[in-house]
């Protein structure tokens, strides 16, 4: 056999019998709850604002706390991502 044969063969796309992957249902309908969760904050955030007014809002968004929570986040973020790149790194050798 060719090697684009075995290819065919392995991924069911070739003349030998063809098997069809189930979806995990399960797996799928978690995946969509935790995400319908996790947006749940951002709808309530989207109607919160859209009942402010823009001088309310500008007042709430350029304010030194909302910096201030913005630079601790990106640090937060860089500090994590570190620490996985490292952690990541040693645990594959």
């Amino acid at each position: 056999m060719t090697l684009l044969a075995d290819v065919q063969d392995a991924t069911g796309t070739g003349t030998g019998t063809r098997r069809r992957a189930s979806r995990p249902v399960a797996l799928l309908t978690a995946a969509a709850l935790v995400a319908a969760l996790m947006a749940v904050p951002l709808v309530f955030l989207l109607i919160e604002a859209a009942g402010a007014g823009s001088a309310e809002l500008r007042s709430l968004i350029f304010r030194p706390l909302t910096w201030s929570l913005l630079w601790n986040t990106v640090r937060l973020s860089v500090v994590v991502t570190l620490a996985c790149a490292v952690i990541g790194t040693a645990a594959a050798r």
